[in-house]
């Protein structure tokens, strides 16, 4: 099997097995992960904030046309991450 067929095997087992849960769990599981951001962009939580990552993730920039990993953008957020935990006002 080629790679990419291997890809798409991989994709169509995780989706199997998302399906799993119901609406309901997924809607939960959603909700806990956006509680999670909320609080360490109002906290100033860089860290926490980048935990809701995944370490190979990347951000795709409509404005830019432009994608790189996400500690690179990362490295560019944390000053405004550092000024919210020092007091800064939003």
């Amino acid at each position: 099997m080629k790679p990419f067929g291997s890809l798409i095997l991989i994709y169509l087992i995780c989706m199997n097995t998302a399906s799993a849960q119901t609406d309901a769990e997924i809607t939960d599981d959603l909700n806990v992960y956006w509680s999670q951001v909320i609080s360490a962009v109002e906290e100033g939580d860089f860290a926490g904030y980048a935990n809701t990552f995944h370490i190979d993730a990347v951000l795709v920039s409509d404005v830019s046309g432009q994608s790189y990993p996400i500690a690179k953008a990362l490295s560019g957020w944390k000053a405004g991450f550092d000024s919210t935990a020092n007091g800064a006002k939003r």
